[in-house]
């Protein structure tokens, strides 16, 4: 992995790991309310999983990283993009917690993974990371999911996260012409954004009522 792509993955990753907390607070809030409690719990609970996430990384941070990575990032995609469905439909502040603490510990995987990758430039890879979390505190509660809702959030998210695994092995022939798929997708559920939306939200009415 070259210097540039390193701290394109690392600022992606860490984007989409942390956009994933914001919406699940947004869909804890949702069901619960209490936004200030659900953000301090979150940001907790996300910051331990890290930490629990980068220990567990060390036993397997010498078995191909690159390979482990990409089902790492699968993983986030997975859970990311069925989390907020299974919330709803749920209203289960333990099963909205088990999410935050699994996208903890997958994302707690990624930067060990990307320092191995990118031996000797660890304080880039780091500094980009840290760039892309700020980015994503900023941009998915305060545009994202103010103008295109919860629904539309999770699925560009997640499909941005799934278009970076994919081409993490894209040198791949059968996966190199699926890698642009994702985000094309998420695009365009994106314009549709405000029929998703309902989706949801009759997800959590069909539960209230």
């Amino acid at each position: 992995m070259n210097r540039l792509s390193g701290n394109i993955y690392s600022f992606f990753f860490a984007l989409c790991s942390l956009a994933y907390e914001f919406i699940f607070i947004k869909a804890a809030t949702a069901i619960q309310g209490g936004q200030v409690f659900k953000y301090n719990l979150t940001v907790s609970l996300f910051t331990f999983s890290l930490g629990v996430g980068s220990l567990l990384s060390q036993k397997f941070i010498n078995k191909s990283p690159l390979a482990i990575l990409f089902r790492i990032e699968l993983a986030l995609f997975a859970a990311g993009l069925l989390g907020p469905i299974f919330i709803l439909m749920s209203h289960s502040m333990i099963l909205c917690n088990t999410f935050i603490i699994l996208v903890g510990v997958l994302s707690g995987f990624e930067l060990p993974l990307l320092f191995k990758l990118n031996e000797d430039r660890d304080h880039e890879v780091l500094a980009w990371d840290y760039i892309g979390m700020f980015l994503a505190s900023i941009l998915i509660p305060l545009f994202f999911l103010r103008t295109i809702g919860l629904g539309a959030t999770t699925i560009l998210i997640s499909c941005l996260n799934l278009t970076f695994a994919l081409s993490l092995v894209r040198s791949k022939k059968s996966i190199k012409w699926l890698t642009p798929v994702p985000i094309i997708i998420g695009v365009l559920f994106t314009y549709y954004h405000l029929e998703i939306n309902q989706f949801l939200s009759d997800l959590y009415l069909q539960k209230v009522l």
